[in-house]
């Protein structure tokens, strides 16, 4: 009759020890458990060997494989088996006066602003736009006042704006 440890049933990496002549006991390798170390624990601490509380997640035993699964907000990151925190770049929306935010990735956006703004951020006013001054200085070029919060009406050099009429002459 074989020792029960001949040959070694314990899978992946586990130790064998005899407990009789028929019966024995697995010593199974950090991120296993089962009677024969055949059950892979994602949700195994690595320093203690233990079950830990999936952090953000709860730990599912599907029989074959033990998992975190991650709460809302949260996704499972393959190369740790982690519970790790989405990275949302619109929230809060970082786009100001009504932009609106596209996620590019985990970490960056772009903003596409509301009609008179402009920049990154969309903090950049278009006061010309914001107070129909397109409009107000017919045929003369509106332009903005950077920092004043203002805008005029430009003519070509030697005329002036005529805010009556509302012409360059």
């Amino acid at each position: 009759v074989d020792p029960p440890c001949l040959p070694n049933p314990c899978k992946n990496g586990g130790t064998c020890e005899s407990a009789s002549s028929a019966e024995f006991n697995c010593t199974c390798a950090i991120g296993y458990v089962g009677q024969n170390c055949e059950i892979q624990n994602f949700c195994m601490s690595s320093e203690s060997g233990e079950d830990m509380t999936c952090e953000n997640g709860v730990c599912i035993d599907s029989g074959l494989s033990k998992i975190c699964s991650c709460d809302e907000g949260y996704f499972l990151d393959p190369e740790c088996h982690t519970c790790r925190e989405i990275m949302e770049p619109c929230l809060p929306n970082p786009c100001s006066n009504d932009g609106k935010c596209t996620p590019l990735s985990v970490d960056s956006y772009n903003c596409t602003c509301s009609e008179g703004y402009s920049g990154s951020r969309c903090t950049e006013s278009d006061y010309c736009a914001l107070n129909g001054g397109n409009t107000f200085c017919g045929d003369a070029d509106c332009k903005n006042e950077p920092g004043l919060k203002i805008y005029y009406c430009s003519c070509a050099s030697g005329q002036y704006f005529d805010y009556a009429s509302r012409k360059c002459l």
